[in-house]
């Protein structure tokens, strides 16, 4: 219809709407840009259609969230007018009048700032004070209470900022007025106040001296003696013979004499084991600069809490003495990452050192059932801070409130016991690697294999420095060893971390595997382990740190384990996650060293201790702990568990009344919404077959919803349906359609993307050839998920899922079952990961290398039963949980890995995302990259989209930008530029070409260097003069170290060695060294001229060592002559 066709019209001239406060992305904001559009060039559209268009514009995230905010009407009932209001309350900017209106205040333009664009960011600034709503008198307000920065103000600025934010009728006499009421009333409130500070928090440090309290003796005379110190037993300004506690019982210890949380100073007996208390308000430092303090040498006495922050379980120290509440970047990810803005506030330890905080959002926090809504600060990555501040403290009215009511108990004496046990057990928990000093590994080949040698893989010239330093790195461990000769040799993989350091895994897959014989030893069966922990009531669980490279191979076996790099051959001489044999080999391990202790377990790195009593759980500890030390293993204390009233396991919890299911086995069902629109119904039915079988009055439970499918019927879910989707979803918990772990039968683990969640199953396949599942997980995609390209979403559906069960399968042979044909070439080739997948998907392989699978291909229509967890997921983003995979972790770096591209650009970051959102080619492969591809190269007409088609399993979306491998894509306007930088100091074709490898990439990239180098007189000329060159010798010099000669031989065995030659003399000068940098070559050099003197020439190639600016100014500096061959 005519409306449709206006509607597709205006829809492709309007970029998507993306929420994302903390870079100024507001509903106003995005619609500010189009409100001409919308008003004229729509005008001729009803308001129903202006409604469509706009929900067409909604990423997925934010439509849903639209939707749910309305609830229960539909977005078709509404009027656009009635729509627009709603979007900018829902998606409007989430702090408030005067937190906008005091930052601008406070702009001040940066070193780097020119002053065009320290005008835009005053221009941005002044546009949300708002200026014109801004009376004359409010602004008197204003800078009024931006004045008061004292802390004894705090309550009275609080109360000001409350009604500068909620009134406009406002005076700066009535201000004055207000304060003047609110300062009596605190005089009048502290003459009633109690004589006993019960405050159960400490605090650290006062900003003035303590007024003197009057306090009753006996006979009712006033003692004016004030002590110095707070009491010992309580905290309070007293001297402790006339203490009130003095006959309490505390609740914790159990003893007599002091408060609640006062069990360490008393049972020390020095009143300077204390801390001042000192009553912290809400607030108290709304300065900029704020304290935080957290003391790390007397962990006896931290306390923990465990509160809610958006619904998700998060322990925080109690920290009374830090004015703001702070949570880790890793903790802010597991609550699923709220959209924040820059802080607002300045943070400083209690030595006054700069602590960086990254964000600041507005969350629901739930402490002891209460709820409330609270401002939390997010440290930068590389600080772990958890801190329950005093402002939360004071706005829930904890200081009251004994600490031992809202702290966790659990967590102090876990704190305790780690300190009890590092102190008798300081080997076992030492940071080092250790080795185990009881045995060593055989490998076993299947008869006389014909060995495999695989060639090196490429890596980057900007890469190589760090692959060589984390080889280096390996090699100072003991790990790997350089070898001259190999027949069998393994290709690397290789992942760079967000320090700029890799990590580095060999791909064994690639032929070692095959050729190996499984290691028979078998692993612990669920029920053997049931039946050895029953009737314990106290766990432990242990970790060991990198398991398996704590355990030497056998010297005749480490010829199998050679990797071929870009520096040469090395094996490793401990083994490695990834061999076939090796879960099996360190079971047989661990069963050694833990035969004859009872009540305890190994599954492969994880060892589970329990106990009857604690006693007999504190031997068994003890006792593993003892072998451990024996054998020489180290385990990781973080990642370990003490004194536990319950442990999961395969599936099941134990307690001390037994084992129970687990229910996070069917919490992807449980959770499960119903369908929203026949599609999702469709998707839904289509699992609910698979599991016919199990499902009685199959026909008569889906006829309601079978009627929704009918040609021309309305969608009404109705509560017949529900009634049906309600038993459905109760049968696919029940027994009937799930069976319990059992490593016996065939595993099989299946998973599958929508484009807004993860779905994942495991099953066994039974002796009749029939499949029943053992769990089922899901989880929605996080905002940055939801930009991966398909195949990198179907990605990770499996990583999550061999993640999810990793104890059920790691060990364990399985099939591993997908519906995307292409993750079969790189996830499933015997050849190995192949060069130029896109680097999540290397990772993901890295980590894939590390189990024992047949990856399997499922068609969609076949593939139901994990298509349905992806698509009806609950829509809170839960928290992804940690899973040790043998000590390989994933890292997050492709953002990282763009930044460092854009930087050795003539672009910055911010112009390569716009001119990616404005190119017409670019915008149609991030459309395709974020949906599907089409199915063959035919239906692609445009020469540019052809070659991006054949590149298509190697691309994905980073930042709103488009990368090929490592490489960022450039955007059409930006490509000469591009193209001028790299031709800079005319390098040549193939080095010109080498660099835009690293870097950059564009479909004809090769062919226009080719033509820039052609057309480039200098460029003709230097490879005329070249192509006429004839071959001469050098003259003969007329003195010794006139002229030397140098350059790098190697490697051989590891070692690189720097060769200078005397041309008169022909004396040599050799040097070994394993590192080759500049620096390096510099201090070599300096050895050898302070032996010899320093030559008049230096003739060497053109290495990037001799060619880097650091050696040209070593040279230029030392009046030599450096010339380059």
């Amino acid at each position: 219809s005519g409306d449709e066709t206006i509607l597709d019209s205006l829809s492709s001239n309007i970029t998507e709407f993306v929420y994302d406060p903390e870079h100024g992305s507001t509903f106003d904001s995005w619609f500010a840009r189009y409100a001409d559009l919308f008003d004229k060039d729509a005008e001729k559209l009803d308001d129903a259609a202006k409604v469509r268009l706009l929900m067409r514009k909604l990423n997925p995230a934010a439509h849903e969230r639209f939707t749910s905010f309305i609830l229960p009407r539909l977005s078709k009932e509404l009027t656009f007018s009635e729509t627009v209001a709603k979007l900018k309350t829902i998606f409007g900017s989430p702090v408030s009048v005067f937190h906008r209106r005091y930052l601008c205040l406070q702009t001040t333009k940066d070193d780097s700032d020119d002053f065009v664009t320290y005008s835009c960011k005053v221009n941005k600034a002044c546009v949300d004070f708002k200026l014109r709503d801004l009376s004359e008198e409010q602004f008197k307000c204003l800078i009024f209470v931006c004045g008061l920065k004292s802390t004894r103000d705090s309550d009275i600025r609080m109360r000001l900022i409350t009604k500068l934010n909620e009134t406009t009728d406002i005076s700066l006499e009535k201000v004055v007025e207000d304060c003047k009421s609110l300062q009596n009333l605190k005089q009048d409130n502290s003459l009633v106040e109690k004589q006993q500070s019960i405050s159960a928090v400490n605090a650290v440090h006062q900003d003035r001296p303590a007024k003197p309290k009057h306090k009753q003796g006996g006979g009712g005379k006033v003692n004016n003696n004030q002590p110095k110190t707070p009491c010992w037993s309580c905290g309070g300004m007293h001297f402790s013979a006339e203490c009130p506690f003095s006959e309490h019982q505390c609740r914790e210890c159990k003893r007599k004499g002091h408060k609640e949380g006062y069990c360490a100073c008393f049972s020390s007996g020095s009143a300077s084991g204390s801390s001042k208390k000192k009553k912290k308000k809400y607030g108290a430092k709304s300065s900029k600069d704020v304290k935080i303090v957290s003391v790390n040498n007397i962990t006896q006495r931290r306390k923990f809490s465990e509160i809610e922050i958006n619904k998700v379980p998060v322990r925080l120290q109690i920290d009374s003495a830090s004015d703001i509440t702070i949570i880790s970047d890793k903790c802010w990810r597991q609550i699923g990452q709220p959209q924040g803005t820059a802080p607002s506030c300045n943070a400083k330890s209690a030595s006054g050192g700069s602590l960086d905080l990254a964000r600041e959002f507005w969350c629901d926090v739930n402490i002891s059932g209460k709820t409330k809504r609270c401002l939390c600060r997010v440290a930068s990555p590389k600080l772990d801070l958890n801190i329950l501040g005093s402002d939360w403290i004071e706005l829930f009215g904890l200081w009251d409130v004994p600490i031992s009511s809202f702290c966790n108990k659990i967590n102090s004496q876990q704190s305790r016991t780690e300190q009890s046990l590092q102190a008798q057990f300081p080997k076992v928990f030492s940071s080092e690697m250790g080795l185990c000093t009881k045995t060593k590994v055989r490998l076993t080949l299947k008869g006389e294999p014909k060995p495999v040698y695989r060639p090196k893989r490429p890596v980057a010239y900007s890469q190589q420095g760090a692959v060589e330093e984390e080889l280096q790195r390996l090699q100072n461990l003991g790990i790997l060893q350089p070898v001259d000769h190999s027949d069998w040799a393994a290709p690397i993989v290789v992942v760079r971390k967000p320090n700029g350091k890799v990590r580095i895994c060999a791909d064994f897959s690639t032929g070692l595997n095959d050729a190996l014989e499984s290691n028979q030893c078998p692993l612990p069966l669920p029920e053997d382990i049931y039946t050895k922990m029953a009737g314990c009531k106290v766990f432990s669980h242990i970790d060991l740190s990198d398991a398996y490279l704590q355990v030497e191979v056998d010297p005749r076996d480490q010829a199998l384990l050679t990797v071929n790099t870009h520096k040469g051959l090395f094996r490793y001489t401990r083994l490695t996650p990834g061999i076939k044999s090796a879960p099996g080999a360190f079971q047989q391990i661990m069963d050694s060293v833990l035969s004859g202790i009872e009540e305890t377990c190994g599954y492969l790195d994880d060892v589970l201790i329990g106990g009857r009593t604690q006693k007999e759980h504190d031997r068994n500890l003890k006792q593993v702990l003892q072998r451990l030390e024996e054998f020489g293993f180290t385990v990781r204390i973080e990642k370990c568990s003490f004194n536990m009233e319950e442990v999961e396991y395969l599936g099941q919890i134990m307690d001390g009344d037994g084992i129970r299911p687990d229910p996070d086995k069917t919490s992807a069902i449980a959770t499960m919404p119903p369908p929203k629109d026949v599609s999702s119904l469709r998707s839904y039915l289509g699992a609910v077959n698979y599991y016919a079988k199990y499902v009685p009055e199959m026909r008569k439970l889906r006829f309601p919803m079978d009627q929704l499918l009918k040609s021309g019927a309305k969608w009404n879910w109705s509560e017949e349906c529900q009634r049906s989707f309600n038993r459905f979803r109760e049968i696919l918990q029940s027994p009937l359609a799930l069976m319990h772990y059992n490593p016996k039968l065939d595993i099989i683990v299946s998973a599958d993307a929508s484009n807004y969640g993860i779905g994942a199953r495991i099953a066994h396949k039974l002796p009749d050839g029939s499949v029943k599942p053992i769990a089922h997980a899901s989880r929605s995609l996080t905002p940055a998920e939801s930009n991966y390209s398909q195949i990198e979403k179907e990605g990770l559906a499996l990583i999550f899922a061999v993640t999810r069960f990793h104890r059920m399968i790691f060990g364990r042979h399985f099939v591993l079952e997908t519906d995307h044909k292409p993750l079969l070439a790189i996830f499933g080739s015997k050849k190995g990961i192949p060069v130029y997948t896109a680097n999540r998907l290397q990772r993901w392989a890295l980590t894939l290398l590390l189990y024992d699978f047949s990856i399997k291909y499922v068609s969609t229509e076949s593939f139901g039963y994990a298509d349905i967890l992806s698509r009806l997921i609950n829509t809170h983003v839960r928290p992804n949980e940690e899973y040790v995979i043998a000590s390989i972790e994933l890292e997050d770096t492709m953002e990282d890995i763009v930044k460092q591209s854009v930087a050795a650009l003539p672009v910055t970051f911010k112009m390569i995302q716009a001119g990616t959102q404005s190119d017409t080619v670019l915008k149609q492969v991030r459309q395709f990259v974020q949906t599907t591809w089409p199915s063959n190269q035919s239906k692609v007409s445009d020469p540019q989209l052809q070659q991006f088609y054949q590149r298509r399993d190697s691309l994905s979306i980073v930042s709103d930008c488009i990368t090929y491998g490592e490489r960022l894509v450039i955007p059409t306007k930006f490509r000469e530029r591009t193209l001028q930088l790299l031709h800079k100091g005319h390098p040549g074709v193939e080095r010109m070409r080498s660099i835009a490898r690293n870097y950059v990439y564009w479909p004809g990239i090769d062919e226009q260097i080719s033509q820039r180098v052609r057309s480039c007189e200098e460029c003709s000329r230097a490879a005329k003069t070249n192509s006429k060159t004839n071959l001469e010798s050098w003259p003969v010099p007329e003195k010794p170290w006139q002229r030397i000669h140098a350059d790098y031989a190697g490697p051989v065995d590891g070692n690189y060695y720097l060769i200078v030659v005397d041309a008169f003399s022909k004396w040599p000068e050799v040097i070994s060294t394993k590192r080759i940098t500049t620096s390096a070559t510099v201090t070599m050099f300096r050895e050898i001229f302070s032996r010899n003197g320093m030559p008049e020439t230096l003739v060497t190639d053109n290495g990037t060592q001799f060619s880097s600016e650091e050696f040209e100014a070593f040279c230029s500096n030392n009046g030599i002559l450096h010339l380059k061959t």
